[in-house]
């Protein structure tokens, strides 16, 4: 580690385009996914800016550092993009619920169980279409007889236990 660190700080020190170097964003291993997309959209970002920089400069050194860095950029968007797609967004526990309880009800309904509004099981929506059309978007509780964004019967909060707060 010592030794890496001396190589790097002797190739910064000796670089005559000191504001355009190649850099090392240091990050330990085991990251998160949330960590590595932030570390590899620092990456692009850095790597964008330097190439901004070192367009039409007519150094030798400058034209060397403009390749390094098109050739990293290009390798950081694939990470960053790959690790940006394993991401998965964080739902709220009692969204994830209701999705849950509404997969099992459009599984085993044998017509639409929202046919007023848009839903996965008709193909014409998604469960925030749903919601916006059954709830005006409210995920959770509203006044009346059904309850919840989907506005479930209250016999399926009897089966599978509160579905919203």
């Amino acid at each position: 580690m010592r030794r890496l660190t001396i190589i790097v700080v002797s190739l910064a020190l000796t670089s005559t385009t000191a504001e355009a170097k190649p850099h090392f964003l240091w990050h330990k291993k085991g990251l998160s996914q949330e960590r590595k997309v932030a570390y590899f959209d620092r990456s692009v970002k850095r790597d964008q800016w330097a190439i901004s920089f070192l367009t039409g400069r007519p150094s030798k050194e400058a034209r060397s550092d403009l390749r390094w860095y098109r050739a990293a950029l290009k390798w950081h968007q694939e990470l960053y993009a790959r690790y940006k797609a394993k991401l998965v967004p964080k739902i709220d526990y009692w969204v994830a619920k209701q999705i849950r309880v509404a997969e099992i009800i459009g599984r085993s309904a044998r017509k639409d169980p929202w046919p007023n509004c848009p839903d996965p099981y008709d193909g014409s929506g998604s469960w925030s279409d749903t919601v916006d059309c059954e709830n005006g978007g409210n995920w959770y509780d509203s006044s009346g007889y059904y309850r919840c964004g989907l506005q479930f019967d209250p016999m399926w909060e009897t089966r599978y236990g509160p579905l919203c707060p």
